[in-house]
């Protein structure tokens, strides 16, 4: 019986010794398949692959603390572009960094962004929460040549016409050169961007952070005629009761009045008093647009 129980005993440790080494080696497998695949995708230029298997493999036991893994991974940002991200994982690598061939790579990429890009940092001195997202556009003095910069700026730049970014965050890396810059409306109606206590218009991205400063400050004016109104504590432009936006001119102009049975024709809906979409075309062409009950003041962005 005591040889039972002790043959029992050793099959116990036996299992409990051979089942993490077991799922070590896979976890190690894990990482040497999905890091060669990823170093794969890079050189033929598939980025978007290779960053979802590079990141794949730093998730992985071994790819924490894998240099080459983060090094690669800051690379494909590089090339996606994302330059963020490159200089994020970039960092991370340089405190994995060992022998100086490693250290020499890190130097190499470090300057080919260097090179390209510089920093901007806004500063708020507005609630960040208040504020959510705001929304900037940037527009280049002159078009950009070099092809790197060409395709981040292209994606850069639209997301933050679109989705804007956090304030209080980090800096924001741009292609180097002269810009214009605004916050979109209707933001711009309450927020501004300073320099000193003046409202920055243009800034200059170099090899210096630029530092722009948030503050509730009124950057821009209702443009066609339109008019700034208030609805639950939020400001935004409009034309005047009695007159619709014309796209093509950017205006404000008397709304032209279509008949019954183009709208009804055009699949929308009137209800006395109230027009619930409205999208007219006048004879020569000229399109309006009109949200909203009729005897308020309607939103046109």
């Amino acid at each position: 019986m005591k040889k039972i129980v002790f043959l029992m005993v050793c099959v116990m440790l036996m299992v409990c010794v051979w089942r993490p080494s077991e799922a070590t080696a896979a976890r190690s497998g894990d990482f040497v398949s999905t890091y060669g695949r990823a170093k794969i995708m890079l050189r033929q230029k598939l980025y978007f692959d290779a960053v979802r298997d590079f990141t794949r493999a730093i998730n992985t036991t071994r790819g924490r603390t894998h240099f080459g893994a983060h090094y690669f991974l800051a690379q494909a940002y590089f090339w996606l572009p994302d330059i963020q991200q490159a200089n994020r994982y970039l960092t991370i690598a340089k405190g994995l960094a060992r022998n100086n061939n490693q250290k020499a790579a890190l130097v190499r990429l470090t300057k080919k962004i260097e090179a390209l890009y510089g920093k901007l940092k806004l500063e708020p001195e507005v609630d960040p929460e208040e504020v959510g997202r705001l929304k900037i556009v940037l527009k280049p003095a002159s078009p950009f040549s070099h092809k790197h910069k060409v395709r981040y700026s292209k994606i850069l730049f639209k997301r933050l016409a679109t989705i804007g970014l956090l304030l209080g965050g980090r800096s924001i890396y741009l292609p180097k050169g002269e810009y214009k810059i605004t916050i979109k409306q209707p933001q711009c109606l309450v927020y501004g961007l300073l320099r000193g206590s003046n409202l920055a218009k243009a800034m200059t991205v170099s090899s210096q952070t630029t530092t722009l400063r948030v503050r509730a400050k009124r950057s821009c004016q209702c443009v066609g005629g339109q008019r700034i109104y208030k609805k639950n504590d939020k400001l935004f432009c409009a034309c005047p009761e009695g007159l619709g936006w014309n796209k093509n001119e950017q205006r404000c102009e008397k709304a032209f009045n279509p008949i019954p049975w183009v709208i009804a024709g055009a699949g929308v809906l009137v209800v006395t008093g109230v027009v619930v979409t409205l999208v007219a075309t006048a004879p020569d062409g000229t399109a309006y647009v009109t949200v909203g009950p009729t005897n308020t003041k309607s939103t046109v962005w």
